[in-house]
């Protein structure tokens, strides 16, 4: 299944935007409390970066996805914007993380 991310007005109590999260379960969803139009998903494999960007088109919904690199994959449990913008997260296998884009 996908797994669909949608971020909701209250204010005209409907969508303001909609994205595939990601092909494999989310567990945590959270809103930067530093930097407006960002937030971040972690889950089954993976942890992705979101920035609402204003295009022409319209509003969008950016995702980037971490880059495990040497590391082998595994499930991110939990995460933690530092205040220097990075994000310190924990994985399944035990390893901290840390994440700078």
């Amino acid at each position: 299944p996908d797994y669909l991310l949608h971020i909701w007005d209250w204010d005209k109590e409907g969508i303001l935007l909609r994205a595939k999260a990601f092909s494999q379960e989310v567990f945590n969803v959270s809103f930067s409390p530093r930097f407006d139009g960002t937030l971040y998903t972690s889950g089954q494999g993976h942890i992705r970066f979101w920035k609402m960007a204003d295009t022409f088109t319209g509003l969008k919904l950016q995702g980037e996805i971490g880059k495990f690199g040497a590391i082998e994959l595994s499930d991110i449990s939990a995460y933690l914007e530092l205040n220097d913008g990075k994000v310190l997260s924990g994985s399944e296998s035990g390893n901290l993380l840390l994440w700078d884009g």
